[in-house]
Order: structure tokens, then sequence, then C-alpha cells
């Protein structure tokens, strides 16, 4: 069977068509991308700090995928990059919008390009199929620099831990000339119920190198059916916020107006310093339906404080500004107040209310009150909204007050007081050892001897007792009689008494020397009187 050339040449493209994407379709898998891949930053002024934002999308989400940030070219260095140079992509996520700073610093004037290589991370299990793909990149794109990359095309080398990767491109142009340049879109009136306030969104971005906000915006509204029906407000500069340069706001304006039930129409133009007309919506229509028609729903997000710590710290007296945050989720506008409940201890102590504000579509805010706590301590706000007939979970967090509670005070005190008793009862107890050194330091009374001392008995260690012998008198023995001459009769000599400090330390003392009895001369007889 014979085919001509034209149709040969088909059938074997088609079969390479075939060969190819089964050999390298899995490798695709692994690709990554980068949109936008080129950013044009025109008009920056030196020292100035430019946001770029881009969206990094993978093929296959179907595990974690680690993905690293790395700045190239002349200007690298002056790339920021606040969230990390490596972030991972869950699973299941296929886009993740990241922020890159552009720090123009002291550069002069002109043009300027860098780059952000963005890679993958994780190890393929396809290294051949994924180098053969490499190589097929490098062929087709002449452009390529040294590092081959495309958006959404793999481009690792075998081996490596770099599956795929993209690159975004920054070129720069510095200026010293100030640029006023900005538009507006996403202009919206959305629809709200009976005796509401009316609210109106926009966005604005500033395509300039300094700060912006509009000269002045106007609002006409008029309703079907009511032809002499027209409402104008006009919001002037001192009622609006400054744009960044290179940066995009979202503001939400709250007007005068609480509609009744309607069907209604809203024209909104915006103004620049010269007075022109920047930017004027087109019809923006809008309904006004009974109260409790459209569903609200508001949830709490935070619980703070006016101070940083966990928890923030306090000193008795001073005020406390507690502050929560409400995020309006539902289809309506709502009208609500925070609630703040302090407690301490488990006790509540009080019950707060912040000021009530409407909250429109989408938007958040704070809500806060204060408080001076006087007795230390740490306490816990719990905090919650109710807005209609629902209201929002609650949260908490806690304070502390500096200082001694009452409870410390008073085990301070019996402590103190148990200390005190015990220094003056070993003050005691090291006098009486000081003037007694044979008392124990311990002991609450001076030992007793099981037999009572004599009079004249001295207490030793060894439970020894001494006592002083007593004189020996002998019997009168008849005397001769008296001489004529007078006989002086001497005192007996007095017992000899033993000194403490005469004891010797020794446990055994010597015996005592006997006393010499000492002879009682007779008495003489008196002659008989003459």
């Amino acid at each position: 069977m014979f085919y001509s050339r034209p149709l040969r040449t088909k059938l074997v493209t088609l079969l390479l068509v075939v060969f190819t994407g089964s050999v390298f379709l899995p490798a695709t898998t692994f690709a990554i991308g980068v949109s936008p891949g080129t950013l044009n930053l025109d008009d920056v002024l030196p020292g100035s700090r430019v946001p770029v934002r881009t969206t990094v999308t993978r093929f296959s989400a179907e595990e974690d995928e680690v993905i690293s940030l790395t700045p190239t070219g002349e200007l690298k260095d002056h790339i920021e990059l606040p969230e990390g140079t490596v972030f991972t992509m869950k699973k299941g996520v296929h886009q993740l919008g990241i922020t890159i700073y552009f720090n123009a610093g002291d550069l002069a004037t002109g043009e300027y390009t860098s780059h952000v290589r963005i890679a993958q991370t994780k190890p393929s299990n396809n290294t051949d199929n994924t180098q053969k793909l490499a190589k097929r990149v490098r062929r087709t794109v002449d452009s390529a620099p040294v590092e081959p990359v495309q958006t959404g095309i793999p481009v690792g080398s075998a081996g490596s831990t770099n599956l795929s990767a993209a690159q975004l491109d920054i070129n720069v142009h510095i200026t010293n000339n100030v640029v006023s340049k900005w538009r507006v879109e996403s202009v919206e009136i959305r629809d709200l119920e009976e005796d509401t306030p009316l609210v109106f969104t926009y966005n604005l971005e500033n395509q300039g190198n300094s700060t912006i906000k509009p000269h002045k915006i106007k609002l006409s509204v008029t309703v079907k059916g009511d032809p002499d029906f027209l409402y104008q407000q006009e919001y002037t500069q001192e009622q609006l916020e400054f744009t960044k340069a290179f940066e995009t706001g979202q503001y939400n304006l709250l007007t005068d107006l609480s509609p009744k039930k309607g069907l209604y129409y809203g024209l909104i133009t915006f103004y620049d310093d010269e007075g022109n007309e920047v930017y004027t919506s087109q019809q923006l229509t809008f309904r006004v339906v009974e109260e409790g028609t459209l569903a609200q729903l508001a949830q709490i997000t935070a619980v703070g404080f006016d101070r940083e710590g966990e928890p923030a710290l306090y000193q008795p007296g001073e005020t406390v500004i507690a502050h929560s945050t409400l995020q309006n989720t539902g289809e309506a506008g709502l009208k609500s107040q925070g609630t703040f409940e302090i407690y301490k201890d488990g006790v509540r102590l009080e019950i707060l209310k912040s000021n009530e504000a409407f909250l429109p579509i989408g938007q958040s805010a704070d809500f806060e009150v204060t408080y001076s706590p006087a007795q230390p301590g740490t306490y816990t706000v719990k905090s919650y909204y109710i807005y209609g007939i629902k209201r929002t979970e609650t949260l908490q967090a806690d304070f502390k007050v500096a200082g001694l509670e009452e409870d410390t005070v008073l085990y301070l005190l019996i402590g103190g007081s148990f200390l005190l008793l015990l220094i003056i009862i070993l003050f005691l107890l090291f006098r009486r050892k000081k003037s007694d050194p044979l008392m124990p330091l311990f002991c609450p009374w001076p030992p007793v001897s099981p037999i009572a001392p004599a009079p004249n008995t001295l207490a030793l260690p060894v439970q020894q007792v001494v006592s002083a012998p007593t004189p020996v008198v002998t019997p009168a023995a008849p005397v001769p009689a008296p001489q004529p001459a007078e006989t002086l009769i001497s005192p007996p000599p007095a017992p000899q008494q033993i000194q403490p400090s005469q004891i010797p330390s020794s446990q055994t003392l010597p015996a005592l020397p006997p006393t010499p009895e000492t002879p009682i001369p007779p008495t003489p007889p008196v002659p008989p009187a003459a």
C-alpha cells in the first residue's frame, strides 16, 4: 500500500505529535507560570518604593509545591521580598498572588531592567522528560537568556531540585519629574433596604509617582416613576483619602440619603484639581427593598488593646483602650455597636458599649471602649456585636495590671509574720546558749537530774555530784581545872568551799583532801561565887 508524498508527510507529523505528547505530557504537569510576566514602572522618583503585584500559576495542584523567588539582573539589590524568598503552594491551590517591592533608592535617572526568577523546588520523578523538554525550550526560544525560562514551561536540568521556572521582568524608568495620573474603576451602588444609608464604592488606581486624591466627587440619584425626585451630594477633597503612588485604593463613601422602597438610578462624576471631569460612571441601577429582605451577615475578626504584648501590661489607674473589628460579609449594610464585657477572676465587673456605626457591604470597622482598672491582676475582655436579631461569636483577649493582688498581699503578711517569729525564737535560743554554754541550742527547757542536788552541789556533765565534807565534832572530853589566867578561845575554821572555776574539765574529779579535825578546848568550870 503506497501513499503520496504529502499524505506520508502528514502521517509522519501526526505520529510525531502523538509520540511527543505521550513522552512530554507527564513533565508538563510540573509547569509553573507568572501573570503578568512583564511589568513596566514608568516615572519612578528616586527614593520611591513601588509595589509590584503578580500571580503565580501552576498546572498541577495535586500536592504541596515549594516556590522560590530569586532576584536577578542589574537591579537585584533593589528588589525586596517582604513575604520571604520561599513559600508553599498548598494542595489544591492553582494560583497565588504575591507582592514584590522595587526600591529605587539613589538610582540616577534612566532606564533599568530587573528580573525575578520564580521556580519550583520539589524534586521531579520524571527527570529524563524534564531534561529533554528543557533542551527543546532552549532550541525554540531565540530570545531566551542564559537561564532560559518561559512562563508555564518547565526548564529545570536533570538531577537538580528545580522542576520548572518562570521569570518576571520589571522595566523601570527613573525620572525627577512629578507626574500626577490616575484612573477610576469598579464604581458601584448595591441594593439596600429601606431607611438604610446609601453607600457607593469605587477603586482608584494611582498611576503617577506622587500621592493623589480627586478634587471633587459628585453624586446624582433619581428614582423611576418620579421625575421630580433628584438627590445630589458632593464630596470635597478634604473628605477624601489619599492614594499612594503606584497603588490602588478601594473606598466606600456614605451618603446622607436613606431612600424609600423603589428603583433608583445613580450617576457619579470625578474631577481633578483643575476642575476637569476625569471619570463619569454609566447609569448605575439599584433597588431599595423592605427591611429584612436582604441577608445581613457580619463577623468579628479581632480583639486587642492599644498596647503590644501578650498580655498587654498597664499600671493601676491607667486608661486601657480595648478595640475589636467587625466585618460586614452580608448582602446589605448594617448598623451595630461593639459590646465589651470586663472580667477578673471569672467575675464580670462591667459591660461597656461602643458608639453605634453603619457598616457598608464588605467593609470592616474598628470599635473601641476605654476602661481604667484600679486593682492589680489579670483581666479578660470579651467582645461581640448584635445587629438586627443576630449576634456574632464572642472573641476575648487578656490584659494585666501590674502590682500585688489582695491574695498575694495576705500570703506575704502570713509568711512575713512566720519568718519574724522564727527569727525571735532563734535569737532567744542563741542568747540562752551564750549565757549557758552547756545548754543544748534547740532544747526548749533545761535538763533535770533524777536526784535533786544538795544545796552546795554542782551538777556535772556526767551527772557526778561532789559534796563538801561536813565537819566532824567529837564529844567534849573532861578538861582539867582552869588556870587562873584567862585562856583565849579561837573560833573553828570555816568549811572549805569549792568554786565552779576550780572544777576540772574532765569527767572524773580527784578526791578532795580530808579536812583536819580541830579539837575544841574544854570550857573551864565557872568558880563558885564567894
